[in-house]
């Protein structure tokens, strides 16, 4: 297991370089010129002259090709640095560093709405099969699955701050904004983990030592706790766990549905500014943390669940 690990930790940092160096290619070869953009932006005018753009290409080393760009910031990120945004100049660590805070909490209520909604209502409808229940858990497991979290989040937005004024959502700069976009990413994405859990949950109550059991007098709850959670367990850890890297990227679209200064605010505006260094650092940063989700993912499952290990 340890030698696995170690060949997974090496692995990522390759994986890195390469979603790095696409992310700095796409933006590079995009249509559209950063400088005349981001000057654009500051000046809050569409009139730049030309000799201010040149100059501010000069100075910012726009003017250099993609491979020196690109290794020059590379070998500044091996070093800690991840550079300066052209907008303001502020140090991208900073800018990183003051985003993903909300973002990750954010992920982590989704994260956590996601795991209680899914595994309790997945084997609660598997125990009592055919209730109104498990009828409604399969309606909303389709359904879940069928629309997308943009959709319905626009709609929650405009219900409660349109139709009804009961919240003020866009906009809202504290903390408790962040709880509507969580539980909405964590009950729309609940779908899938609802039907992997009835699903794993049925095929243990058809064993033959649950059967026993339950013809001892053992009672339903201790058979729930003792034999059936613990078998659902693994593959419920490692769902939950990739749903996180899934969460990270909705988190980009909810952030900009809910006017929260996040960390998919900061990567939307760079990438419409072509910012190099912060859409490059943002990307680094989201792969790195994906791959340490997947590398997460793998531990659980091979820890809850022995079977694979010799």
């Amino acid at each position: 297991m340890m030698s696995n690990l170690i060949k997974k930790i090496i692995f990522i940092v390759p994986t890195l370089v390469f979603i790095s160096l696409l992310s700095f290619a796409l933006l590079y070869y995009s249509p559209g010129d950063t400088s005349t953009r981001i000057l654009r932006e500051k000046s809050q005018t569409m009139a730049v002259s030309s000799s201010y753009i040149q100059e501010f290409s000069e100075k910012k080393g726009l003017k250099k090709d993609f491979m020196k760009m690109y290794l020059d910031w590379i070998s500044n990120v091996g070093k800690g640095d991840l550079g300066e945004s052209y907008l303001d100049g502020e140090s991208v660590n900073n800018k990183i560093s003051k985003a993903i805070g909300k973002t990750l909490i954010i992920v982590i209520i989704a994260l956590l709405v996601y795991f209680l909604l899914g595994t309790t209502v997945g084997i609660l409808s598997a125990v009592y099969r055919n209730s109104l229940l498990d009828k409604l858990a399969r309606w909303w497991s389709v359904l879940s699955m069928s629309i997308p979290v943009f959709w319905i989040s626009l709609f929650i937005v405009w219900l409660l701050s349109v139709k009804f004024g009961v919240l003020k959502i866009a906009g809202n700069r504290n903390n408790s904004c962040l709880i509507l976009p969580g539980v909405l990413m964590g009950v729309i994405s609940s779908g899938n983990l609802i039907t992997i859990v009835k699903h794993k949950t049925l095929l243990v109550l058809d064993e033959q030592f649950v059967i026993s059991t339950r013809a001892l007098g053992v009672k339903k709850s201790k058979i729930l706790i003792y034999h059936v959670l613990k078998n659902v367990l693994a593959p419920v850890a490692a769902t939950s766990t990739l749903a996180f890297s899934s969460f990270l990227g909705s988190s980009v679209i909810m952030e900009n549905i809910f006017s929260i200064p996040g960390f998919g605010t900061l990567l939307m505006k760079a990438v419409n500014l072509k910012d190099y260094m912060v859409v490059a650092s943002a990307t680094l940063v989201l792969g790195l943390l994906v791959s340490v989700a997947n590398m997460i993912a793998d531990i659980f499952y091979s820890c809850l669940d022995r079977r694979g290990t010799g």
